[in-house]
């Protein structure tokens, strides 16, 4: 009797809620769905809403809820009230549901490794290739089993990012694989290299290597030359590259090599074999142990005319009597020659700069280098444009004028701005407009004056030899403190695609998990 009265109960109240629905609403069912509002639903559905004024209107929750979601199904929709947006779950993550009207700088989406670690450091380093639509990522920490990975990263429709890994084999842990990584950015190629500067080939401790790749197909792997294999030369500390499928060039930093003094090393792409080998190595002649030379390195090459410009940061180099104050060294290949040239060094004009050269980013068809000095005014830093001024024989003369200085003591924090740069064209072959990012690592953000180490991305808008504007771009995110965020950064100018690196975020409850996160900037 008792189960015979449960039974009943448990009926009585399966009907109530649809006996209160048919009174609200006409209700319909006919084998093939259910309709409510309609006396004929569609027959491709087993659930058809019809209503002239009210809408349907799904589970509402913040981001922790929806994250916690236990063993989500895919397909499950949600309403997350943090990032006012429709979230959906598919093969292991939630992606955001992106209108067109959310395109911009404040309406950011946070991607992130769906199978990631704590400490695996993702978005330590990050590039965009030559269309905006692929891109590198690294996790050169504690990912795959401790080697660290690079991530392929290609852009679909809705603003999803498809991540794939590109890792060769031999890795071992340590390494430090995807420590830097760089695309092509300027002819339209996919040649990318990444590098792993803790490697111990040769049982060379921290001697360090680099992985070249094109179309998603591992090319070599190269080292520095014999002579410079050396233990903790950190061969791959900095990467860049530049070149079409018929030539290009590569540019490889090694701060501890040539007796610690620092050097950089030029690798030429020959389409015969598919593979790339050693050409030059580049340094300060004047150069002096601990300087850093090849902390930062920075390239552009012109395959129709041939030429090649090398960037070579020493961020601790004590140039002008001031401990640190920094230096950049550019060299240029000649065309059709193999013969790098040293054609200048550029120091700040202002004594007060401290690690002038720290990073590098260059939109040099347009003539202009970008330098960061992070140390500067107690860690603040700051930003120095460099412009190409003349080229006569083996002597280029640049000129220097400083970036507006993003205002305040809210950027407080070593190193602060200047830490990372990327700089591009916004119109495709024109030169009149130009965004730079630059990453601070440790700013304090607004609303946490007492907490430092979430970081910071400043951005630049320079058109028609003036600069317009600066803004100050945080994270709307904030999970956890001392994330890094803007310790890497890379932008597309002709997409306006933008990726920003927080390695060291707590993601989904773990720590140092890391995410990067797109955006998109108006015109």
């Amino acid at each position: 009797m008792e189960n015979f009265m449960n039974m009943n109960i448990n009926r009585c109240f399966r009907v109530i809620p649809l006996v209160i629905v048919a009174t609200a609403f006409q209700f319909a069912s006919y084998g093939q769905g259910v309709g409510i509002g309609t006396s004929s639903p569609n027959n491709s559905a087993i659930l058809d809403l019809n209503s002239p004024s009210k809408g349907f209107l799904p589970p509402r929750m913040t981001s922790l809820q929806r994250r916690a979601i236990s063993n989500p199904a895919s397909g499950l929709v949600v309403y997350d009230t943090n990032t006012d947006s429709f979230w959906f779950y598919d093969n292991g993550i939630w992606n955001e549901l992106i209108t067109a009207n959310k395109l911009s700088n404040s309406l950011p989406r946070n991607r992130f490794n769906p199978n990631g670690n704590q400490g695996d450091n993702f978005g330590f380093s990050i590039s965009l290739g030559s269309n905006g639509n692929f891109g590198l990522v690294g996790s050169p920490m504690l990912d795959n089993g401790g080697s660290g990975t690079c991530h392929f990263l290609s852009y679909s429709q809705n603003n999803l990012w498809v991540m794939g890994s590109l890792n060769p084999s031999g890795l071992a842990a340590g390494d430090a694989y995807g420590y830097a990584v760089a695309m092509d950015r300027d002819n339209g190629g996919t040649m990318c290299v990444a590098s792993a500067p803790f490697d111990d080939s040769s049982t060379v401790s921290n001697m360090g290597c680099a992985y070249f790749f094109d179309n998603l197909g591992f090319r070599n792997k190269v080292y520095a030359p014999q002579e410079q294999r050396v233990a903790n030369a950190k061969f791959g500390r900095s990467v860049d590259i530049s070149g079409s499928s018929d030539k290009g060039y590569a540019i490889i930093g090694a701060p501890g090599a040539n007796g610690n003094k620092g050097a950089a090393f030029i690798y030429q792409y020959n389409p015969n074999t598919n593979t790339w080998a050693f050409e030059a190595t580049l340094t300060d002649n004047n150069g002096e142990v601990a300087d850093s030379f090849g902390l930062a390195v920075s390239l552009f090459y012109n395959p129709a005319g041939d030429t090649a410009w090398a960037f070579i940061g020493a961020p601790y180099d004590d140039e002008s009597g001031v401990i640190n104050l920094g230096s950049v060294t550019v060299y240029r290949k000649a065309a059709f020659t193999q013969v790098w040239t040293r054609v200048a060094k550029i120091v700040p004009g202002d004594i007060s700069f401290l690690g002038f050269g720290y990073a590098l980013d260059d939109v040099f068809r347009c003539g202009h280098l970008f330098v960061g000095s992070p140390f500067r005014f107690f860690g603040i830093g700051d930003m120095t444009r460099v412009t190409l001024s003349s080229i006569a024989g083996s002597t280029a003369v640049f000129t220097q004028s400083s970036m507006p200085t993003p205002c305040c003591s809210q950027g407080l924090g070593v190193p602060g701005i200047g830490f990372c740069v990327s700089a591009a064209s916004i119109n495709s072959g024109l030169c009149n407009e130009i965004t730079i990012l630059s990453g601070s690592f440790s700013g304090i953000i607004s609303n946490n004056s007492s907490s430092s180490n979430f970081g910071n991305v400043f951005l630049y808008r320079f058109f028609n030899g003036a600069f317009l504007n600066t803004e100050r771009v945080t994270d709307p995110y904030v999970e956890s403190n001392g994330y890094g965020f803007g310790r890497a950064l890379s932008i597309h100018g002709a997409s306006q695609h933008v990726l920003i690196g927080s390695p060291n975020e707590r993601v989904e409850g773990i720590n140092g998990r890391g995410k990067i996160q797109f955006r998109r900037l108006d015109n």
